[in-house]
This record gives structure tokens, sequence and C-alpha cells, in this order.
């Protein structure tokens, strides 16, 4: 309240108070002063007059004089009085005032006042509004939130937490008792964050529901004040991210699962065989291929191969943990084992052949498989996933070579003849591609006046930097890494060079070249040999190629075709090596050949075997009656010569008339 008000109130009572009880005190001295003059009066007047005429006289002198005075006394007095009472008026009228001013004022106040709680009325219910609109989006938003102690009670959650956990402000409740017991998250250190920084993003975190479902969260987490106890607490709140999980789950299922069989597939290995790197376990791996599984598919059609594949998946499963069997691709499998006193790697790898070399009932036929596999072992055969993955390549390639059906460790000696293949791999590739390979000949003369009439040409390696002499093994070698293709090519280019160099000096001399099985049956061969004959501007009938029987079995009626295309080019076709593999006369008869020659093998006994020579004698009988040149190879001594020519035969190659040299030592040993 206003001072003013205070001493206004106090000096209105005082005054108030005075005027009250004045009135008493006039009547007062009135009645006293009025009874002392009648007694007193009256007593000095009969005392001092004795007349009784002057008596009364002054009798009314006295009563005129009591008058008179107490006239003036009561005029004093009233006078007194009215100056008080006018004092009194003229404060209260300015008391007054101030109090109407004072009275405006508080109006005013009152006006303002309520004009303030009007406002804050509008506040409180702009703020009631708010509240209610934060609580419609606390409790109606897609999204988990809570609020927890640093204990972990929980505070306040909004309608999603409540549904999916039933937290309920009537009980107590932890949220760290409903984090499933595989998630190995560290909620002290969680805490302790969120108390140092204010804030923790990108809490992956799964849940388990009141119903028992699953329920992943990405949360972030924030430290707070609550105002009404003013401790710390924190607030969380929570993405649901359980349906990009499940479908990420699926498409990695998808991604390291193989459809047909549902074994992981090489993508999950790819991630397990890390896994176990780190774990430091000591690992066998076995790559399982099949044998032969090509012409089940090309037999009975890929549903009955699919079919085998799933028959043996599940076999495996029943003999392996399905987590260590992964499907390879194609009908490869490959199977992962920890090491351990109880498993041995013989063990296994008898399994493994057991299982595959079964027989399955598929669909309406009884099939036999079997199976060659590769065996590693880790750390001792590779150190990283690249070289066990490699090793594993090459040891089942090794299986298979050596007959199939059959498993192949990667021992020292293994791994020494793997890195000798891969030194000559390498080196044979630079000396084709550095033009370090050399071609020597070896003549074919006419063996009754020897007379030379062909030269086979023959590829020599002479600085070869991993010292293999046996030109014989490296064309082996070329042949089963494919690059006998790329040899082929480089020695018919060479010989062309050759042929346009000398062909002034032996315009009658032909030229021989032993062509390969991959050059022959090549999509290309025809078009490069064509290319190159125009490009080295050689006659073609000065070329003749060779090739071996094993280059007619795949495909009789495609060889055909490649043998008539060679010769439509005008280039001479010779049949090599004849006698040593399949010997059928079925090729004399279909293929157009120009010559066939006679393998060494069937000279080497002329002179003591009668069946060599009777062999020989009707093989070029044969051979001119369906008219065929006949060249015999290997001939070594004088008296095979004699017997030869005496049979009939006309051409002869061997060390009796020269031993493989340089083109040049030949032109000039022959004055060719």
């Amino acid at each position: 309240m206003d001072k003013r008000f205070h001493v206004f109130n106090k000096d209105v009572r005082y005054d108030n108070l005075n005027f009250e009880n004045r009135p008493w005190r006039p009547t007062l001295a009135y009645i006293i002063i009025g009874f002392l003059w009648i007694v007193f009066s009256d007593k000095l007047l009969s005392f001092m007059v004795q007349d009784i005429d002057i008596y009364e006289q002054m009798q009314t002198y006295k009563g005129s004089f009591y008058v008179l005075m107490t006239g003036v006394l009561l005029y004093l007095l009233i006078k007194l009085d009215n100056r008080k009472i006018f004092e009194i008026t003229r404060l209260l009228s300015k008391k007054n005032e101030e109090l109407v001013s004072f009275s405006e004022e508080l109006i005013a106040m009152e006006e303002e006042l309520q004009k303030k709680l009007a406002e804050l009325n509008k506040v409180a219910i702009d703020l009631k509004h708010q509240s209610d609109f934060n609580e419609e989006i606390f409790n109606s938003s897609n999204m988990a939130m809570w609020i927890f102690r640093y204990t972990g009670e929980v505070l306040n959650s909004n309608k999603f937490c409540q549904e999916q956990f039933d937290w309920q402000k009537s009980r107590e409740v932890h949220w760290t008792d409903y984090l499933l017991d595989e998630e190995d998250i560290e909620i002290a250190e969680i805490i302790k964050t969120v108390n140092n920084e204010s804030v923790v993003t990108g809490l992956e975190m799964s849940f388990s529901t009141k119903v028992g479902e699953t329920l992943i969260l990405l949360c972030n987490m924030s430290r707070i004040v609550d105002p009404n106890t003013k401790e710390d607490v924190i607030v969380a709140y929570g993405t649901n991210i359980t349906k990009e999980r499940k479908n990420e789950k699926r498409l990695l299922e998808l991604a390291t699962t193989d459809t047909l069989t549902n074994l992981y597939n090489r993508a999950a290995f790819e991630n397990d065989i890390l896994e176990n790197f780190e774990k430091g376990k000591r690992l066998a791996f076995f790559l399982i291929g099949l044998d032969n599984f090509k012409y089940l598919n090309d037999l009975y059609g890929h549903r009955y191969g699919d079919e085998l594949l799933r028959q043996l998946s599940d076999a495996f499963k029943s003999s392996f943990s399905q987590s260590d069997i992964y499907r390879w691709g194609g009908d490869e499998f490959l199977i992962m084992k920890e090491m351990g006193p109880h498993v041995k790697v013989d063990s296994v790898a008898s399994e493994i052949m057991r299982i595959t070399k079964s027989k399955w009932e598929i669909f309406d036929i009884a099939y036999r498989s079997s199976a060659s596999v590769g065996v590693v072992l880790y750390p001792d055969n590779g150190n990283g996933p690249r070289q066990i993955v490699a090793n594993l390549d090459m040891a089942l390639s090794h299986a298979k070579q050596s007959g199939k059906g059959q498993y192949q460790f990667v021992t020292d000696t293994f791994m020494r003849s793997i890195q000798y293949e891969a030194a000559m791999e390498k080196a044979l590739k630079d000396a084709i591609a550095e033009n370090k390979l050399k071609l020597i000949a070896q003549p074919i003369v006419d063996m009754r006046t020897e007379k030379v009439v062909s030269l086979e040409m023959l590829l020599r390696w002479p600085d070869n930097p991993v010292s293999e002499r046996n030109i014989g093994k490296v064309i082996s070698f070329a042949e089963k890494t494919g690059l006998i293709i790329a040899i082929d090519k480089w020695v018919i280019e060479n010989t062309l060079k050759i042929v346009k160099a000398y062909s002034g000096r032996a315009p009658e001399l032909k030229f021989a070249i032993n062509i390969s099985v991959q050059s022959f049956h090549a999509k290309n061969f025809i078009d490069f040999m064509q290319r190159k004959l125009e490009e080295h501007q050689v006659n073609p009938s000065s070329i003749e190629l060779e090739i071996t029987e094993y280059s007619l079995v795949k495909d009789m009626d495609r060889s055909l075709g490649t043998i008539n295309s060679i010769k439509a080019l005008g280039v001479g076709i010779a049949l090599d090596d004849f006698g040593t593999k399949f010997s059928s006369l079925n090729y004399l008869s279909k293929m157009p050949f120009d010559i066939l020659k006679i393998d060494k093998s069937y000279v080497d006994q002329i002179l003591n075997e009668s069946k060599d020579f009777a062999i020989i004698k009707n093989v070029v009988n044969l051979s001119r009656d369906i008219g065929l040149s006949t060249i015999v190879e290997g001939i070594e001594v004088q008296e095979q010569r004699d017997m030869l020519v005496e049979m009939g035969c006309i051409y002869g190659q061997g060390y009796l008339f020269s031993k493989p040299k340089d083109i040049q030592a030949i032109f000039e040993e022959f004055s060719l």
C-alpha cells in the first residue's frame, strides 16, 4: 500500500479524537465555574450588602455579569474550537484531494493490473496450448522419447515407449532392463560422455518389447536440467530402424547366400575368413570341384545338375556345420574348418571324398559322382585370403590334372612346383613379348636322293631364365597355361618371315609348322593365317601345317571344317605322330590330309621287330593307295633308311640326315 495512505490515516484519526473530546471540557468548566459562582458569589454578596433592595439589585448585576463572563468564555472556547475545526476541515480537504488523487492512481493501477492480468492469462493460455501441443508432439511422435536419471530410472516417456515397453509413471522402471542381452553397450560410458559433452549421437541399440519382439533404435541423448528438481537428467530420442535393419539383413543374406543350396557364398567367405584370421585361429580349407559335372548338365540338362548340387550340399550339412560350408560357384564348394586336437585334416578330406563318391538318385536316373579336392592350411600355406584362395585353386587344379577323384595338399614340394610354374609362365610371356624365342629347323629329305624337300620348324628358347632346356616340357607347360596359342602365332609369324627371306634361294622348298590343339580349334585361327600370308606375301603352297591325332578327337565335324578351310588357303596339311595315340584309320578316310608322318616309335624297332616293319609297310602302302605322301620320323642309322626305301618309303627325317640346326646352316650344308 502507498506510504501516503498510512500518513493520512494517522493524521485524521488524531485530530478526530481531539475534536470528539473537546465539547466536554467547556461544559465541565461551565458547570464548575457556575457552581463555584453560585456558592461563593452569593455568600460574598450577602456579606458585602445588607440592604435587601441593593442585594436584589446586586443579584441582577451578578447574574448579568455571570452571563457576560460565561458568554465571553464560551465565545473564546468556541472560537478556539472553530479554529481547530477549520484547520481539521482544511486538512481533511487536503487529504481528501490526496485521497482522490491516490484513488485515481489506484484505479489506474487496477486497470494496469487488470491489463497485465489479462496478458498473464493470455500467456498462461498460450503456455497451456503450447504445453498441450508439445505433449501432443511428444506422444504422437513415431520416435521413442524418454527422460531418465543417471541411474537409468525412467522419469517420463512418450506414448511410443509406453506402448512398446509399458513404461508407466505409476511404477519405477529402468530402461536398461529392456536392452537385449547380446547388446554390448557400456551404459556408464554413455552417461559419462553425455555428462562431459552434453550430447551423444548415433547410438544403435536393440530392445525387447513387452511382447518379446526386437526393436532397434538409433538414439541420440542429451543432458538437460529438470526445472522442478534442478537435477541433471538425460533425454533420449530413438528412431525406429527395425525395418531398415531387417531389410539390410535380408539384402545381406541375399548377397551372402547361394539361392540354389542355401549355403553361404564366396562373399560371405571373404568376411568370415578375415574374422577367423583376426581371432588367430588355425584353419584348414578344402576346395571341392566336381569331376565331369559338365557332362551331367550336357547329357541331362541343368535341372539334373542343380538337383545334384542341392543333394550334395545337404550331405555336406549332415557332416559339417553349415557355417563352415560355402558354395564357391559352378560345381565347386569350399569347407573351412578350425583345426584342433579333435579335428584331423586327413579325416575331413576323407569324409569329403566319401560324400562326393556317393551314388545319387536324381529324378529318374542314378548318378555316381566324384570330386577333386585342394587342401590348404593356415597359416602354414598362406598368410592372407588372396594367397589362400590362389593356393586352393592351384591345389584343386593339380588334383584334377593328376587323375581326378583325389585330394591334393599344398606341400613344400607342391609350392616349389607352383613357384617354378609361376616363374616359367612369367618368363615365357616375357620371351614372347620381347622376341627372345628362336626357330631352328630339321630337314625332311627324299631318301632316294637325299635332297631336302622340306624343313620342319622347331622352337628353341636359348636364354631361358628358369633353366628349362627340354623344349618339350616348355611346350607342355604352354599348352597347360594357354600360352601355346601365343607361341603358335609367334612361330607362324617368324616362319613366314624366314620363308619370305629364303624363297628366292629355294622356291620349291616347303616349311612345316607344328600347330597345337588349342590353335587348331581357335575361332580366329583361319583368319589369322590368311591375314599373315597376305601380309608377308608368301606362297601358301610353301607352308604345311602339322597337327596331331589328338586335335581331331574332340569334334570330327568341326575338325573337318577347319582342315578344309586351311586347304582352301592353299596351305598343306599333315597328320603328325601317327600311331602314338588313337591311330584310327577313320581319320585317313574322312580327312583330306596331304601328308602322313609315321612316328619315330615304330622306326626304333624296325630292325628287330617284324610287327613294326609290317605296320610301317602297310601304312605306307595304304597311304599311297589313298593319295597320301608319307614321312617317316626318327631315322638314325643307314640300315633303317635302306629298309624303309626298300619297302617304298620316299621321305624321311632324322639324325641320319641332319640334326636340327639354324636355317642358314642347313642352307649351306645342303647347298640350298
